[in-house]
């Protein structure tokens, strides 16, 4: 396998693990604790945690990397592809940094609201008043949805083994 195959691929499998905890922890939230979720909710969820926030710039960067490395695969079979490369690294380079600058700058806003102002006693307040048992189960959603992810790819990685031995997966 090539090497931008493998770091295409990798970084492909690297995304279903960092975007677990945002998908059950809206979705979840929202279907199971019956929580409306907004904008101002999932910042004040992201910025409150520090973990979530490594999580979510990294995701930001794995997702970014995987797109360019495909669309450069994809496009340096184009003949106009090689003069503009120049202009494309930069905007590549540009997209998500100016991205991660203003998710950052969101920070500030949402740490002034919730810290000065006291809205975030008013914004989690419905997280803060539901059953604490379905609380724990939506927390613990992207531990099980990491956990069927990683069954997947082992019953995955065996079929294949299976097929390259015998010649095929049935």
């Amino acid at each position: 396998m090539p090497a931008w195959e493998t770091t295409q691929l990798l970084l492909g499998l690297l995304v279903v693990p960092l975007i677990a905890l945002h998908a059950s922890g809206t979705r979840g939230t929202r279907e199971l604790l019956g929580i409306e979720i907004n904008y101002l909710f999932v910042l004040g969820a992201i910025w409150t945690d520090t973990g979530n926030v490594v999580r979510q710039y990294t995701l930001v960067v794995v997702v970014w990397l995987h797109v360019v490395v495909g669309l450069h695969i994809w496009l340096r079979v184009k003949p106009r592809y090689p003069k503009r490369v120049p202009l494309l690294s930069a905007l590549a380079l540009l997209l998500p940094t100016l991205s991660l600058l203003g998710f950052t700058q969101t920070r500030l806003s949402v740490r002034s609201l919730i810290g000065d102002t006291g809205a975030g006693d008013f914004i989690f307040s419905d997280w803060a008043n539901a059953d604490p048992a379905m609380r724990s189960f939506v927390i613990g959603l992207d531990r099980q949805i990491f956990g069927g992810f990683l069954v997947i790819l082992v019953v995955v990685a065996l079929l294949r083994l299976r097929s390259q031995v015998r010649g095929s997966i049935f």
